[in-house]
């Protein structure tokens, strides 16, 4: 544990120095600092993350099996690396690389010094486990600053080559589609979040007599799994109480009239606190909320780059409740990443 917090420092520093400095050499220095801080032991680790035997397997196996089990992108670049006599750790490394690369090249700098860390607490340690989805969700994020900046061709295909790691990339052609399209109103986000709110309390009546039935005719009908016996845990529950009180900090520092950048923030973030509160109990909706998680880096950069109403409070809840998940997702052992073991302990 004590290698995480460190690295979490760290991070924290030079993150902080990168968005605050004037100087060319020092910008690249920092920011390069914070790449070779997460790069490095992610790169290094060996048999880290509940799914590391997972992606062994596939190494060994692709060969034999080509392309029945993983996306044409991850069996691409596996086959590359065993058919020159390389071994599984570069293909992780390559795998961290490129999630870095396009996490990296789409955070603002004006919010490096928070969402990085943040992401770190968040994410960086599920990486290691969710090794092609979390590739996934940075392309995703990606993709969604190209969008904003109305790049829209470029957002497709990124969307698209994120498909070739994972199929999941393939939900979010309907996000931004939907938010090409659509413009909300603030009152439409109140009251579709008003919904959302009334839907956690019957949760699992709405469960029982639409999606369970809904979802067992398609293909997806081995996801349909109740998470302990249909009850959400305490946990669970604070979980969900901090998204919902950390929107409605968001919507009271919302202006009247809605930009578009908001209005596209606002849809992404009810779709992933809707699949969020559906995922308590269904699996599928769980990884649905996963692939929506990078929602939380536009909700930062809008607060901390327009100083709205609340704005050191909604940050200071965040980084908080960051913290919090950070270190009880250590203690509790989540994702399999402690005790940490490098490829010089193998």
């Amino acid at each position: 544990m004590t290698l995480y917090i460190l690295l979490l420092l760290s991070v924290s520093t030079a993150s902080y120095i990168y968005s605050n400095a004037k100087d060319i050499s020092v910008l690249a220095v920092s920011k390069g600092s914070v790449f070779v801080l997460m790069f490095m032991p992610a790169v290094l680790r060996y048999g880290i993350g509940t799914d590391y035997p997972v992606y062994t397997a596939i190494f060994k196996d692709i060969t034999r099996s080509p392309g029945e089990r993983v996306e044409y992108g991850f069996y691409l670049l596996n086959m590359i690396f065993r058919t020159t006599g390389f071994d599984v750790q570069w293909v992780f490394g390559a795998m961290s690389f490129l999630t870095l690369f396009f996490l990296f090249r789409a955070i603002p700098r004006r919010s490096f010094y928070f969402i990085t860390p943040f992401y770190y607490m968040m994410l960086y340690t599920a990486s290691y486990n969710t090794v092609r989805q979390s590739l996934v969700i940075c392309m995703a994020y990606y993709a969604y600053r190209l969008f904003e900046k109305r790049r829209i061709k470029r957002a497709f295909v990124c969307i698209a080559i994120a498909a070739l790691f994972h199929r999941s990339a393939v939900m979010y052609f309907a996000l931004f589609l939907l938010m090409l399209f659509l413009r909300i109103r603030k009152r439409t986000v109140i009251v579709v979040f008003c919904l959302i709110l009334a839907m956690t309390k019957y949760i699992n009546l709405i469960i029982g007599f639409m999606f369970q039935y809904i979802i067992s005719y398609t293909v997806y009908a081995n996801y349909i799994i109740y998470l302990q016996n249909n009850a959400v845990t305490n946990n669970e529950w604070f979980a969900t109480i901090s998204r919902y009180m950390i929107f409605i900090m968001l919507l009271l520092s919302m202006p009247k009239h809605m930009t578009k950048e908001m209005s596209d923030i606002c849809i992404l973030f009810l779709i992933y606190i809707f699949s969020y509160v559906l995922g308590q109990n269904i699996l599928i909706f769980g990884r649905l909320s996963n692939g929506f998680s990078f929602a939380w880096f536009p909700i930062i950069h809008y607060i901390n780059s327009h100083k709205a109403k609340y704005t050191k409070i909604v940050l200071a809840i965040l980084l908080c409740w960051a913290l919090v998940y950070f270190f009880f997702s250590l203690k509790n052992g989540m994702n399999g990443v402690l005790p940490y073991r490098s490829i010089i302990q193998r």
